[in-house]
């Protein structure tokens, strides 16, 4: 297993889970004319859905380093609007993605599509791409690959100081290399930037708030800008969300006991026995192989692709048919290859971009307490023992970050003591089995808002509003998101997704 595969499973489950946002190359230019910094360059969309659906599209030249605006470097902002025809236009609704490293001008469309009419056709529509991703400029150049995770035993007990100790050798050399390489960029990536981005974007475009939807990571996007300018949200949205004084060693931790939280939400969900057949299946692959029509199949093919899968409900069906197939083959009559292959495939997300090292640059840019390689093996060890082996490769990867960098590349943050009194609290969503985002973050956000509404969904969705069918969840944030009036938190129960028409 190599981890460029592993890394695009978790990278799909901290992102949208919807059709990829992959970050584009950056645009060819002619040779660079001077701009005024805080304004707009009006162009052509590059996108064909947007030039096709009526969007405007232009570009947001701003300081690349907030507090050093003698330094000459620029960043641009590449973004799109459809603007509202309604004569009771409420203002601009604006969206992050997650990430980091979500391109939202490739996800706008999409967006588009799925928010009701009433929220589509009475605000602008504002997409945008944060610094270093996709259209938005500048972006790292000259870095080689991530290494791949050491590899694994197809069964059995799995030496987890021997690969930790392994990986963070084989990547503290390229990261520092990718760094350095991009010293003059990759310390202005982080959230503490991208923020300041956001309000020139709002300034620029003349908008006195924004209504914002914050996906994921754009849900810490969404904190430091409420933080930082309390009166410029009009309404906001944080869905899938992070904890608010978030580290990187409890980003860790929380991932070592999540996934047990995931199987227990998906498994009750499907019903009918599943919980017991899923748990069966898991300590098989763990102790053996299995074999169909000749083709062999270990649990490093099986669970990264199902826990990748399980932060988009839509793909419970091919989720469930692969776990019916691998038990038929250990404890039943058998099973097809054929039918399994094309199911794993069905879960199978796109091949990751080359957005490691940014994910690393603005993580550790963000976020207090990188752990010590002794911490990250016990969060590992401890992942293995009480989740599962693939939640140990998660927690791997997001333990190991920072690595490489030194500790003068330091969060700008101080965290927070006491909640954010705001003049429209925040709705916050999240999943009690969110495999990207554990819904204990989730529940420490809504406390850091005073008088914010909480809705906990009983399912593993990764984002909920308008990605899953509940009634609960989206008729209260469409009514939120248009009248400003904040409902009362709630426990919505699992809807499950229809499947799609013939």
């Amino acid at each position: 297993m190599t981890a460029r595969f592993l890394a695009g499973v978790l990278a799909a489950a901290l992102a949208l889970g919807v059709p990829a946002s992959v970050s584009a190359a950056p645009r060819e230019t002619a040779a660079p004319v001077p701009v005024e910094r805080g304004s707009i360059t009006w162009g052509t969309c590059t996108d064909d859905s947007m030039t096709s659906g009526g969007w405007e599209c232009g570009t947001l030249t701003v300081p690349l380093d907030w507090d050093d605006l003698a330094n000459p470097a620029d960043a641009e902002i590449s973004f799109g609007i459809l603007r509202s025809t309604a004569p009771d236009r409420l203002g601009a609704f604006t969206f992050n993605p997650g990430g980091p490293g979500g391109a939202g001008l490739g996800l706008s469309a999409y967006v588009r599509g799925v928010l009701p009419d009433e929220i589509s056709t009475r605000f602008d529509i504002v997409a945008w791409d944060p610094r270093g991703v996709g259209e938005s400029t500048p972006h790292l150049r000259g870095c080689a690959p991530q290494p791949d995770f050491p590899p694994l035993p197809d069964t059995g007990p799995v030496d987890w100081e021997a690969t930790v100790r392994e990986y963070v050798d084989s990547v503290e050399p390229l990261r520092r290399e990718c760094f350095e390489t991009n010293a003059d960029i990759a310390p202005y990536l982080g959230t503490y930037y991208v923020i300041r981005d956001l309000e020139a974007l709002r300034i620029a475009l003349g908008e006195e708030r924004w209504t914002y939807w914050g996906m994921s990571y754009g849900t810490r996007i969404g904190l430091r800008y409420a933080r930082e300018y309390p009166t410029r949200f009009r309404a906001f949205l944080l869905d899938g969300s992070v904890a608010p004084n978030e580290t990187m060693l409890t980003r860790s931790g929380q991932t070592a006991y999540k996934y047990g939280h995931v199987n227990a939400t998906f498994t009750a969900a499907m019903g009918e026995g599943m919980t017991a057949k899923y748990g069966r299946v898991v300590r098989a692959l763990n102790e053996r192989t299995v074999t169909i029509d000749g083709t062999t199949y270990t649990r490093w093919q099986i669970f990264p692709r199902v826990y990748g899968s399980l932060g988009n409900q839509a793909r419970y069906p091919a989720v469930r048919k692969v776990i019916d197939d691998v038990y038929a083959a250990l404890f039943g009559t058998g099973a097809s290859a054929r039918r399994l292959d094309r199911n794993l495939a069905l879960l199978e997300e796109v091949d990751p971009d080359s957005q490691g090292y940014f994910i690393d640059f603005v993580n550790c840019a963000d976020v207090h307490t990188w752990p010590t390689v002794d911490e990250v093996v016990d969060v590992v060890s401890t992942a293995a023992r009480v989740s599962s082996m693939t939640g140990a490769m998660d927690a791997l990867g997001r333990s190991t970050h920072c690595f490489g960098l030194t500790p003068g590349f330091a969060p700008r943050w101080t965290q927070l003591t006491r909640p954010l009194a705001l003049p429209t609290p925040p709705i916050v969503i999240q999943s009690y089995g969110d495999p990207a985002t554990a819904w204990i973050g989730g529940r420490q956000m809504s406390e850091y808002f005073t008088g914010a509404a909480f809705l906990s969904y009983t399912g593993t969705a990764h984002v909920s509003y308008m990605r899953t069918p509940s009634a609960c969840i989206n008729d209260r944030a469409t009514r939120y998101l248009l009248t400003q009036s904040v409902p009362r938190s709630a426990t919505c129960a699992y809807e499950p997704t229809p499947p799609p028409e013939p």
